[in-house]
């Protein structure tokens, strides 16, 4: 697929997909981001192929929309020849809640489904004896609006997947009783936990059956299950993912890649403590002191080049920086939120019957972003100064909880972390771990008021450091 040449071919261009692992689209990243952790991951992986560990648990730790489910789908690729890759998606439905229990559903359900599709020679009834248990212990039945869902779930199952879809079927039904309602997927959850050990045995038992009938094929009989999107919990649910079910997690059998919060190195939700971890790093377009970040811009610019003809869909401004360097640094590094800024910037310039994004549209865009920050940190009055405390110290005194009570500690810990979460705050590597607002904020004028308000009460010596907030509020490019 060649770079899009005009603004209207540029919105597909702009999709926030996640790339096939040979996408025409993608840019390695390596040199921006300033880690080799992917490829200390991958090596591990190879090890543990060719030692056939009975279970190997691994995590990937990254913000959302820093690129980690596409630089996995590639690996998973490359992957291809040692192991049988199974990529899992966190159900939409799930993303503030989710627990082992449902994991572990999804896994056998879209396990078994991978399997029949590719003529892997599993046995019907070891599927249907699955399936039945699951329908057993959370008591599946057809009632109401759930019965729609289910005959619907398997009418399809039956159609395609002829002698299979007997269980298929059956576990299709448990999956939408699940996301049916709040209520019963509390309840079905509930029940599935009182049999916990049991649950782990059915499971494996199915893993490694699978891994016994890929023997029985051409193709590689190791499982690599990756399950993705797990960045998208919230403090509470991750901790409870991660920190009080680790155990019965990385007592699956086979070869997992879990994602998991940025946060997750926080005090009280150590994942390092559950799973070996390797952090994608979110791309740091400025050093701790606002300077421009050559390689960085570099490498995302190269990412931009190969979705976009630059030079004919922006505007060759009359002075510097260019126009994608300007949507850069006010990305803060993130991949998402770079295009995200490109295609409101994109979408402002086809309204305004621009032949290119031009440098109203991108001021446009940016200030637009930052808008939008601003309305889900309500109220400013207590978010705006810890995040002025943020942007001029590039760290966060909440590490810090001395005189604090355990709980207070971890309220504040909590509170940190949907910053994290909501794309607020960034954390960066580099000589030290650092953290950083969200550019875009700059250009709302109450957050500058509060930067300067917290400049005002510090000592005179630290008031330097506000040359690095001032900073992301220009468009300099050190060359």
């Amino acid at each position: 697929m060649r770079p899009a040449e005009n603004l209207q071919e540029a919105v597909n261009a702009l999709q926030l997909e996640p790339l096939d692992a040979n996408d025409r689209f993608y840019a390695n990243l390596s040199s921006a981001r300033g880690s080799n952790d992917l490829a200390k991951l991958e090596n591990r992986l190879r090890e543990a192929a060719a030692n056939d560990h009975a279970k190997c648990h691994l995590g990937l730790r990254g913000h959302r929309g820093s690129g980690k489910s596409t630089e996995l789908l590639r690996m998973e690729q490359r992957l291809s020849g040692v192991f049988f890759p199974v990529h899992l998606y966190l159900d939409q439905t799930l993303h503030s809640d989710a627990d082992y229990p449902d994991l572990f559903l999804w896994l056998v359900e879209y396990l078994g489904r991978r399997l029949v599709e590719e003529k892997v020679p599993i046995d019907k009834e070891h599927l249907e004896k699955v399936a039945g248990w699951f329908a057993e212990v959370t008591k599946t039945q057809e009632t109401g609006s759930e019965a729609k869902m289910e005959v619907a779930a398997e009418a399809e199952a039956s159609a395609k997947y002829g002698i299979f879809g007997t269980g298929l079927k059956l576990l299709a039904r448990v999956k939408s009783a699940f996301i049916g309602s709040t209520k019963r997927r509390l309840e079905m959850r509930e029940e599935l936990q009182r049999y916990a050990q049991e649950l782990l045995t059915t499971v494996n038992s199915f893993l490694d059956h699978a891994s016994a009938a890929l023997q029985k094929t051409e193709k590689p009989h190791r499982l690599l299950i990756v399950q993705d999107n797990l960045d998208r919990l919230d403090r509470k649910a991750a901790i409870k993912l991660f920190k009080d079910a680790g155990q019965i997690l990385t007592d699956l059998h086979g070869t997992f890649v879990w994602t998991v919060p940025v946060g997750s190195h926080m005090p009280l939700f150590n994942v390092d403590n559950v799973l070996a971890v390797f952090d994608l790093p979110t791309i740091a377009v400025r050093d701790r002191h606002g300077d421009a970040e050559v390689k960085a811009i570099d490498g995302l610019t190269k990412l931009v080049a190969n979705r976009l003809k630059i030079d004919l869909v922006f505007e060759e401004p009359d002075e510097e920086p260019d126009l994608v360097t300007e949507f850069i640094l006010a990305s803060g590094g993130s991949v998402r939120d770079l295009l995200r800024l490109i295609e409101s910037a994109r979408l402002n310039a086809v309204v305004e019957k621009h032949t290119a994004i031009e440098a109203g549209d991108a001021h446009f865009a940016i200030k637009e972003f930052g808008l939008d920050l601003q309305k889900i940190l309500i109220p400013s009055s207590v978010y705006f100064p810890i995040l002025a405390e943020i942007a001029v110290s590039k760290q966060w005194k909440g590490h810090d909880s001395d005189g604090l009570t355990p709980d207070e500690a971890d309220a504040r810990r909590t509170f940190f972390h949907q910053l994290i979460l909501e794309g607020a705050v960034f954390a960066y590597n580099g000589d030290g771990l650092w953290y950083d607002v969200h550019p875009s904020l700059h250009h709302v004028v109450s957050f500058r008021a509060a930067c300067d308000q917290f400049c005002d009460t510090e000592k005179p010596a630290k008031k330097a450091s506000s040359k690095a907030v001032k900073s992301h509020g220009q468009s300099t490019h050190k060359k």
